[in-house]
């Protein structure tokens, strides 16, 4: 009977331990990659899921590229490379700036149902920088081909 209680003890620990594990892994494996607030948070983002890293990376190097854009479009305007037009260069700024405000808040929003469709999925962190990236690669084309 005693070597019996001896042998209780470490099975049950054995048991409670392959239970805190696979509680563990299915915890890993469901849970979603929150969108970086910081650089702390993209670090452990990195290490967490690669993919999400890669996608967050790509989104940055994109939205760089369209401030990037937008501000030779603006240096445009203001060194009167618009004359031409028939329009004030000033009417031609505050159009810009409305239609650029108005398409990012557009970009987001649709970004975000585009997540909240995909809200089942592992990868819908993911989708979403896609969705911003192809979105703001989409806008610089279209800036390029209007003003530069």
């Amino acid at each position: 009977m005693s070597d019996f209680r001896i042998m209780k003890k470490p099975i049950a620990m054995i048991v409670a331990s392959m239970f805190s594990l696979t509680s563990v892994f299915a915890v890993a494996q469901t849970s979603e990659v929150p969108v970086a607030a910081n650089s702390d948070d993209v670090v452990s983002q990195c290490e967490f899921s690669p993919a999400a890293c890669d996608a967050m990376a790509r989104y940055d190097i994109a939205d760089k590229k369209l401030n990037h854009v937008y501000q030779n479009i603006i240096s445009k305007i203001e060194s009167n490379q618009f004359d031409g037009y028939l329009v004030a260069k000033g009417e031609i700024k505050t159009s810009l700036v409305a239609a650029q405000r108005t398409w990012l808040k557009y970009r987001d929003v649709h970004c975000e149902a585009y997540y909240t469709l995909f809200s089942g999925g592992t990868s819908k962190n993911i989708d979403r920088m896609t969705c911003l990236t192809e979105m703001t690669e989409q806008r610089i084309l279209v800036l390029q081909q209007l003003y530069l």
